[in-house]
């Protein structure tokens, strides 16, 4: 689950965050470029806050980028964990199977200490099935 929650959520977060910033940083450097156009309609407050919301959006997209790298401890101890158990199931596997191979061991030589039987095939008379030539 930590590991579907890095992958999907935190790394969608991330591109999202990522695509936003680079909106802003158009939006910035659009308005900065008008403003030294002579009939431009850009104002000042325009290019502060759009300054503004490019520094947000950076902030938050380096933040999220240092998050994911800062939980790196966090995710190897989850591959851990998981390891361990994948290694507790298999030695458990290890213990049926064993057992198991114990058991038909043990019906082979029970099979194999019976007296054998002489089998003899019954012919169609003994079976009451009359032949072709009668």
């Amino acid at each position: 689950d930590p590991l579907f929650q890095i992958s999907q959520i935190k790394l969608k977060e991330l591109k999202e965050n990522r695509k936003k910033l680079q909106g802003c940083r158009l939006d910035f450097d659009s308005k900065k470029s008008n403003l030294d156009r002579r009939f431009s309609k850009v104002t000042d407050e325009d290019i502060k806050i759009a300054e503004d919301k490019f520094v947000e959006s950076r902030y938050l997209t380096v933040m999220g980028m240092q998050n994911i790298l800062e939980n790196g401890v966090e995710q190897v101890s989850h591959l851990i964990l998981f390891a361990k158990n994948l290694l507790e199931y298999h030695k458990q596997c290890e213990n049926i199977l064993e057992a198991l191979v114990g058991k038909l061991n043990n019906k082979k030589y029970a099979v194999s200490m019976e007296p054998k039987k002489n089998f003899v095939a019954k012919t169609l008379s003994d079976i009451s099935i009359m032949s072709i030539s009668n």
